[in-house]
């Protein structure tokens, strides 16, 4: 079906591998028709990294497997010398879609940052500034573990009380500052029910 690359140890060191898309330009990786790549279980995976960066990822179809380590960073940025995130990443932006699987550890979406589709994101997410949109107009996205919105925007689209974008969480969901935004595409009724979760 599809290909597989798997990476190990790429970075010198204990901390485990690293891959970059978008690093300090444009960068695009695409995983479909079953194909998989696969980091280092301890390794950390950033789209977007730096200000000047712009990532996209893709990952299409049925067994279509991006498994990014430990840590994947979404439109935010690594300090090497500390060890921590931060927010001053580029443009990162991820599509999960008809059956493919992102996962990772913890995936931390910075104000740059973006996940979309209908596929699924294995492991805890969260939002720190940037966008969620489930679904390919509409569809329905999981996520296989807690999901925490501190901030940014869950945007969801209806087109009627019956075909509507859903987020299905597995785990604990919790709702700080973020905005949700719903994107109509059809005139509602006064009694009309959306459920979205």
């Amino acid at each position: 079906a599809g290909s597989r690359i798997d990476s190990t140890n790429a970075r010198s060191g204990n901390d485990g591998s690293w891959m970059q898309v978008g690093r300090a330009g444009a960068g695009v990786l695409v995983i479909d028709n079953g194909g998989q790549v696969k980091n280092d279980s301890d390794g950390m995976s950033i789209v977007g990294r730096f200000a000047t960066g712009i990532g996209s990822v893709a990952v299409n179809g049925i067994n279509s497997l991006w498994d990014a380590g430990r840590l994947l960073l979404v439109g935010r940025n690594f300090d090497t010398t500390q060890g921590t995130t931060f927010d001053q990443g580029g443009i990162g932006i991820i599509n999960a879609s008809n059956g493919g699987v992102v996962k990772a550890d913890l995936i931390e979406v910075g104000r740059n940052g973006r996940l979309e589709g209908d596929g699924t994101f294995e492991g805890n997410v969260r939002v720190m500034g940037g966008v969620v949109a489930p679904g390919n107009s509409p569809g329905t996205m999981t996520i296989n573990g807690d999901f925490v919105f501190d901030s940014g925007f869950l945007e969801l689209e209806a087109f009627s009380p019956t075909l509507q974008d859903h987020i299905v969480v597995t785990g604990n969901a919790i709702f700080g500052a973020g905005l949700i935004k719903i994107i109509l595409g059809y005139t509602p009724t006064i009694n009309d029910v959306l459920n979205f979760f």
